[in-house]
């Protein structure tokens, strides 16, 4: 569950090293959102033969939470930066402190206040009118926003953590994250959302213990891993359809070697079947924004923010 505060942190660290932005980036996010949406429709329609201008038009609407609230982060991430610039050491870690308690730790409690009296404190919650929203919200990824750059920012003192904390960090919080969902199966009183909300302090601890121990990792430079890091997010918006064929639902009742068996072997098929479609998407998207950039009359998208 941390995987999409994990890719905002590691967005951030690296966006936070410059404050110009190409505007084309999102532009073309939003088309390929779009592209594969119609292409979905079109698909399913021809099976079912239930075509509709209704159901075309909301194909056309780039409907995805995560591509509308990475793209807000991105255009205003510049203007973050700015203020990570303004502060010093001290002044950073007073920033970071007061955003995870303001928009992590407390709205976790009220969510969990509000599970165990079971009774709806509309108002209460940092976050909105009616609640944290689990964390799908431009709140949760601004602050994981915030931590990258933070990160960032603070990379000389932060490298100095200790490998076996880091590691010891992310376990227990995972063990802590199971323990909650194991409380409500056999209590009732939390909900397994709430266990696992991206706003959980536990889910954001626990991305950024992963992402301090990747970034430990020698990798030498390859082009196949860019060019499969690259298929990412077209996995992301691929890789449901996949799951509701492969028969997660028989595994997880079998021993515990199949079930990760299934789950590695599924997982590698899985993002391999998604990167193919990128690596055809990629060919057609250069083709085409080529053009499009070629003749477009619109002045530079791009935004420079500069501090004084």
């Amino acid at each position: 569950m941390c995987a999409v505060n994990l890719f905002m942190i590691i967005s951030a660290y690296f966006m936070a090293s410059s404050n110009k932005r190409d505007l084309w980036k999102p532009i073309q996010l939003l088309a390929q959102v779009i592209i594969f949406s119609v292409l979905k429709y079109a698909l399913i329609s021809m099976i079912k033969c239930n075509f509709s201008i209704r159901g075309l038009i909301g194909a056309l609407i780039p409907a995805n939470y995560f591509v509308i609230l990475y793209i807000v982060v991105f255009i205003i991430s510049p203007y973050i930066n700015l203020i990570f610039e303004q502060l010093d050491l001290r002044k950073r870690k007073l920033f970071i402190c007061t955003l995870i308690l303001l928009f992590s730790v407390y709205p976790t409690i009220v969510d969990v206040f509000i599970e165990v009296t079971k009774h709806s404190f509309n108002g209460l919650s940092s976050i909105g009118m009616y609640g944290s929203q689990y964390g799908y919200s431009i709140v949760n990824f601004t602050l994981c926003y915030c931590v990258g750059a933070y990160i960032r920012f603070e990379s000389e003192h932060i490298s100095k953590v200790n490998t076996n904390k880091l590691v010891a960090g992310l376990l227990a919080c995972v063990a802590a994250m199971t323990i909650w969902s194991v409380i409500n199966d056999n209590i009732g009183y939390f909900t397994e959302k709430t266990a696992w909300e991206y706003c959980n302090p536990l889910v954001i601890i626990s991305a950024v213990c992963a992402f301090l121990l990747f970034k430990r990792i020698n990798i030498k430079n390859s082009k196949l891993i860019n060019s499969l890091a690259k298929g990412s997010f077209t996995v992301y918006l691929l890789h449901e359809r996949f799951i509701k064929h492969i028969g997660v639902e028989k595994f997880v009742n079998y021993n515990v070697f199949l079930l990760i068996s299934h789950m590695v072997i599924s997982s590698v098929l899985i993002y391999l079947g998604c990167w193919v479609v990128y690596l055809l998407y990629a060919k057609f998207e250069k083709a085409v924004f080529g053009i499009i950039k070629r003749n477009c009359k619109l002045p530079s998208l791009e935004i420079y923010v500069k501090g004084k």
